[in-house]
């Protein structure tokens, strides 16, 4: 029995440190190098996840920046740029509600620029910058700075491309979003992480044998009080473990609802599975404290039955 109480609690703590170890970023997650995400927090007042749709991200960033770039006071600009900038701020204004941006195909863990993605689709700057000087320079661009910042290409072609809209190469930066990697499409929002679900399994296995043990021991009238301390403690921690990953609904990029629904039923499941852990602990630790006699006992054991068969039997004993 203390061999498998220590197998079981090291399990647990595998659990644990998986999640914990899974829970941790990786690389810069912002949708841009100036602004961080300040444009999603103004509008849903929280901060976007892991399993915020990327092109709401994307369309609420170039909102934001389409609006503070409309009320930016430019009066001492000549005319002939004023001209230019408005033209730019109408165009950027139909790329965005055309709604197809690029999508970093190349790096994982961390957002990063992407002038133009592998399927041909642009961003937003050289969305601009193609409507206006041609779709050449913009895959000449491209070729030598698809995955840098605005503000680190030093390139004659980009500078008087600026000097000539009537945007500041500061401004193009706040425009320019950053992509998330793109590793599998969850087309269906309906996906479970593999550290909440290695986390998850690890928790159901230790709970579900915690709850065995802790049934037979009420039935037997066991006195060991460490399955149930630590059924205790296991059940918890899959109860908080569901609650904290319990996934929030999400709109995408037509305002329409959604929800991961796999990880809300492994949600479910892990807070159904650590309840039912400590309840049967709790009743252990009540039913068999130390002093107590039992005066009822029950459990399973094998009888014989006619034809030389035999079977399985519950048998309950009440002493007076």
């Amino acid at each position: 029995m203390k061999i498998l109480t220590f197998l079981l609690a090291l399990a647990l703590a595998s659990a644990l440190w998986v999640y914990n170890k899974n829970s941790k970023g990786d690389g810069n997650q912002s949708v841009n190098a100036i602004l961080g995400d300040i444009s999603f927090e103004d509008k849903y007042t929280k901060e976007p996840t892991a399993e915020t749709d990327e092109d709401l991200r994307i369309g609420t960033h170039l909102a934001y920046v389409e609006n503070v770039l409309w009320n930016t006071d430019v009066s001492t600009l000549p005319m002939e740029l004023r001209r230019k900038r408005q033209l730019m701020l109408d165009l950027l204004h139909t790329y965005r509600i055309t709604g197809v941006f690029p999508r970093n195909y190349d790096d994982v863990n961390e957002r990063k620029p992407c002038f133009i993605d592998k399927d041909g689709r642009i961003c937003a700057v050289g969305y601009l910058i193609e409507q206006t000087a041609g779709r050449e320079v913009a895959e000449t661009i491209n070729k030598k700075y698809q995955y840098e910042n605005i503000l680190d290409m030093n390139d004659p072609t980009v500078d008087n491309w600026i000097a000539s809209s009537g945007l500041t190469k500061m401004e193009c930066a706040m425009i320019q979003p950053a992509y998330g990697g793109v590793t599998v499409v969850y087309d269906d929002k309906n996906h479970v992480s593999k550290g909440y679900g290695i986390s998850s399994a690890l928790l159901s296995g230790a709970n579900i044998s915690f709850a065995a043990i802790n049934a037979v021991q009420i039935g037997r009238g066991a006195g060991n009080r460490i399955v149930p301390w630590i059924g205790l403690a296991s059940g918890a921690a899959q109860i908080t473990l569901g609650i904290a990953k319990y996934p929030e609904e999400e709109r995408n990029i037509y305002d329409e609802p959604y929800m991961n629904v796999g990880q809300r039923n492994v949600s479910f499941l892990n807070i159904g599975l650590g309840t039912a852990s400590m309840i049967l602990s709790s009743w252990n630790l009540i039913a068999n404290r130390p002093g107590k006699e039992k005066t009822v006992r029950w459990g399973f054991q094998r009888i014989a039955i006619p034809n030389s068969h035999d079977g399985l039997g519950f048998n309950v004993v009440k002493r007076f």
